[in-house]
């Protein structure tokens, strides 16, 4: 069995049906990074190869801790069209609230060219409507400077539904399942 598969076989359920029991958990959810292509809806030429933040159920939002939108507002996770995007990927690509973008992820039997970026993706291209900008702590890193998908800090983020819409066939690095406590709470609590 290979990664993907193994990643993609795992029933995450009783995990999350057990999170909900415990009193210090305020959300949980699941999320993964989508190895994909993205581009301007209007330039699809200029896209590149990024990962692609994906909440996979809708408490995973949560857990992240909610962003300062900057423009716009935080897309809908139960609609498959709609992503966020973070300001690099606002300058990056050249779009704002309202524009579309073309993403096409790796599909999951493509892991390998996903990683060498060698190839275009073969997975099924969706257009999505930029509905909001956001801000996040993590979106103060500093730059490395390079153009490799781990050094990109620009994020376009998509919900479940857009999962849902690719029936989960993409080239992810792991799924997690996040976690917001309580506030107070501690380790031992929980």
């Amino acid at each position: 069995e290979s990664y993907q598969e193994a990643c993609a076989a795992y029933d995450y359920a009783d995990l999350l049906a057990f999170l909900e029991t415990v009193p210090e958990v305020e959300a949980a959810g699941r999320g993964t990074l989508a190895i994909g292509n993205v581009a301007p809806a209007e330039r699809p030429e200029t896209g590149w190869r990024q990962l692609v933040p994906v909440m996979l159920d809708a408490g995973a939002l949560q857990t992240v801790g909610a962003p300062i939108i900057v423009a716009g507002r935080p897309a809908d996770p139960d609609v498959a069209t709609e992503a966020t995007i973070n300001e690099e990927a606002s300058v990056r690509l050249s779009v704002g609230v309202g524009d579309e973008l073309l993403i096409t992820p790796y599909r999951s039997d493509e892991f390998d060219l996903a990683g060498e970026g060698a190839a275009a993706p073969g997975g099924e291209q969706t257009t999505v409507t930029v509905v909001g900008i956001t801000r996040r702590p993590s979106d103060l890193v500093g730059r490395l400077g390079g153009t490799s998908i781990y050094e990109d800090t620009s994020a376009v983020t998509v919900g479940p539904a857009w999962w849902d819409q690719i029936d989960g066939d993409a080239s992810v690095y792991g799924i997690a399942t996040a976690v917001l406590t309580a506030s107070g709470s501690t380790n031992e609590d929980v």
